[in-house]
C-alpha cells in the first residue's frame, strides 16, 4: 500500500477473567499510586465499586471513590471534582460504568490536568494542548458505544480530541454481568455503525479496517444473542471487546453519514442515537458502496464470515454487502423484541423535519449531499432499509 494513512491509540486493553487484579500494576506502571475511583449509583447497586476495591487487595495503593454520577451532569460537578481530586492529592482517574460516568471522567481529566475555567475553550476537536493525566475506563454493559472513543459530551458541548481516549480499557466479566436492556441495545448498534461505517469513509486505512474489522467479527457472533438478552460471559465479553475496538476505530476515520444523521434525528424523536445508526445504516451503506469506485468487498469477511466470503464471487462482494446489512438489521429488530422502534416513523421522528435535517447535518463523506440525507432518512421513516 503505497496511500498515506494515519492512525492513533494510546489504548491498552486488558480483558477477561480477573483483568480488574491487574489494575495495581498498571497503575504503577502509569506512575500512578493515588486513583479517583467514579461511578454511578446504578453502579453501586451492582456493586461494581465494590470488585474494584477489592482487586486492589493489599496492594498498598490508596483508591478514592466517587458515587454520584448523575444521569445530565454539568460543568459545575466537573468543577467540584476537580476541587476534590486536587485537595486529596489523585493523580489518576478509574471510571467505572457507562455514558455520563464517561463523559465525566474525560472531562474531569482535562480540568485536573490544566485549569477548570478553560473547560469551555476546550470543547470542539483537537483544542487539548498537552497530556492528560493516566485515566483507565472499565466498562460495564449497556454503553453508548463512545465510552472508549476520542469523544466526550456534555449537555450542548462536544469535545473531541485523542487525548480523551483512555490508557487502559478493562474488560472483566464481573463488570458486565447486569445492565439495562435498551441501552444495551443502543450501545451494540452504535458499535456495529462506527464498525461498518469506517470501512467507507477511511478506505485506504488498514489499521482502521483492522480494529473495525475486529469489531464486526465479535459482533457476527454476539451482536443478536447480545440484543436478545440470552449471551453468556463469553458473549458478553465479546460485545465489550467489539465496543472497544469499533471506538478506536471510529476515533480514526471521519465521521458517517449514519453516525451525524442519528445523532440528529435522536435529539429530535423518541430514539437513542445508536438505534438511529442501525436503522440509517443498510441505506447509507447501499449509496456509498461503489461510489468514486470505492471498493467495499474486503467488508464482507468480517460481516458474514470465511465460508460465506469464499463462496461470493469476487466482483459480487461489494455489491452483497448493504444487502447483508439489511437482512441483519432486519433480525436485530426481530431480536429486539420492542426495544427498539421498527423505523424512524414509530420513533416519533416528523415526517416534515427530515428536509430540515437533511440539510443541516455535515458528515465526514466528502461526497455525501443532502439529497442522500434526505433519502436514506425517507427510507428508514418508512422501514425500506430492512426490507
Amino acid at each position: 500500500m503505497t496511500e498515506p494513512f494515519e492512525f492513533l491509540s494510546p489504548i491498552k486493553i486488558n480483558s477477561g477473567l480477573k483483568a480488574l487484579e491487574h489494575l495495581p500494576f498498571e497503575l504503577d506502571a502509569l506512575n500512578a499510586g493515588k486513583p479517583l475511583m467514579l461511578t454511578d449509583q446504578e453502579g453501586i447497586r451492582a456493586g461494581l465499586d465494590r470488585i474494584v476495591e477489592e482487586s486492589f487487595g493489599d496492594s498498598g495503593l490508596i483508591l478514592g471513590f466517587y458515587g454520584g454520577i448523575p444521569s445530565e451532569p454539568d460543568l459545575a460537578l466537573v468543577r467540584d471534582l476537580a476541587v476534590l481530586y486536587r485537595e486529596r492529592g489523585f493523580d489518576a482517574l478509574v471510571a467505572v460504568g457507562s455514558g455520563s460516568v464517561m463523559n465525566i471522567a474525560k472531562i474531569l481529566n482535562i480540568a485536573v490536568s490544566g485549569t477548570p475555567g478553560d473547560l469551555e475553550s476546550f470543547a470542539g476537536i483537537d483544542r487539548i494542548p498537552g497530556r492528560l493525566h493516566p485515566f483507565i475506563a472499565v466498562p460495564r454493559s449497556g454503553g453508548t458505544g463512545y465510552e472508549t472513543s476520542r469523544f466526550a459530551v456534555l449537555g450542548d458541548r462536544t469535545y473531541s480530541s485523542r487525548r480523551l481516549m483512555p490508557d487502559l480499557v478493562v474488560v472483566d466479566p464481573r463488570m458486565l454481568a447486569s445492565g439495562n436492556r435498551g441501552l444495551l441495545i443502543s450501545g451494540a448498534l452504535a458499535s456495529w455503525a462506527h464498525a461498518v461505517e469506517a470501512y467507507f469513509t477511511a478506505p485506504e486505512n488498514p489499521l482502521v479496517e483492522a480494529y473495525a474489522g475486529g469489531a464486526l467479527a465479535l459482533l457476527r457472533e454476539a451482536l443478536l444473542p447480545g440484543i436478545r438478552g440470552t449471551a453468556d460471559e463469553t458473549g458478553r465479553v465479546a460485545l465489550a471487546n467489539a465496543a472497544v475496538y469499533a471506538a478506536c476505530a471510529f476515533s480514526n476515520a471521519p465521521l458517517g453519514p449514519a453516525h451525524v444523521l442519528g445523532e440528529a434525528v435522536a435529539r429530535v424523536a423518541n430514539i437513542s442515537a445508536g438505534a438511529a445508526m442501525g436503522l440509517l445504516l443498510p441505506s447509507v451503506a447501499a449509496r456509498l458502496a461503489g461510489r468514486d469506485g470505492r471498493d467495499v468487498s474486503r467488508l464482507l469477511l468480517p460481516l458474514a464470515g470465511m465460508d460465506r466470503f469464499a463462496a461470493t464471487a469476487e466482483e459480487e462482494r461489494s455489491r452483497v454487502v448493504p444487502a447483508l446489512l439489511g437482512r441483519m438489521l432486519a433480525d436485530v429488530l426481530t431480536a429486539a423484541g420492542g426495544h427498539v422502534p421498527l423505523n424512524l416513523k414509530e420513533a416519533g421522528l416528523a415526517r416534515e423535519r427530515i428536509p430540515d435535517l437533511a440539510g443541516n447535518t455535515v458528515s465526514g463523506e466528502k461526497s455525501w449531499t443532502a439529497e442522500d440525507s434526505r433519502a436514506v432518512m425517507e427510507e428508514a421513516w418508512s422501514g425500506r432499509q430492512a426490507a
